[in-house]
């Protein structure tokens, strides 16, 4: 059902062209590739950033764990 009301509403909407006849495609392209690398490159620092302050977490987690058995 949602399907066919949301096929319905984008075949009512007017078409839209975004890039103008005269915008160089290799320029377009290149945007695309800077903006996906630059995603890529944001995404890859949250992740190894966000790794290393868990590993520390998890890390004293371990530590804690591992005193808290050796004592009698």
């Amino acid at each position: 059902m949602f399907i066919m009301i949301v096929s319905g509403i984008l075949y009512l909407l007017p078409p839209i062209n975004e890039v103008p006849e005269s915008y160089s495609a290799v320029l377009l392209w290149n945007f695309r590739m800077t903006s996906l690398g630059m995603h890529a490159m944001l995404w890859a620092g949250l992740a190894l950033g966000f790794g290393a302050l868990a590993e520390r977490v998890v890390g004293d987690r371990k530590i804690h764990r591992r005193a808290a058995q050796a004592l009698p």
